[in-house]
């Protein structure tokens, strides 16, 4: 089953919303690592740090979305117990 188009599209404009509104807390965070490393090790060390946020960062916020998915769901199940 695929998704209706206006779905996909308030999905996607959730996720730049919540870029932007992340940026107050991650962006000073990154900037200060990333221009830490420049500076101390150069751009191949700034390069491995980089890659080693993203993947950090990509960890994390798919815990995030998939605990939340299923507690979602345990609670939807639990407040609406599907008749048989």
């Amino acid at each position: 089953m695929q998704a209706p188009p206006h779905a996909l599209r308030a999905a996607w404009l959730f996720g730049v919303g919540y870029g932007l509104s992340s940026l107050g807390c991650t962006l000073p965070v990154f900037l200060l690592v990333v221009g830490t490393t420049i500076t101390a090790g150069g751009v191949g060390s700034a390069t491995l740090v980089l890659a080693s946020y993203v993947a950090g960062m990509t960890l994390v916020l798919l815990a995030v979305a998939l605990v939340a998915t299923e507690l979602s769901n345990l609670l939807r199940s639990a407040v609406f117990p599907r008749c048989s």
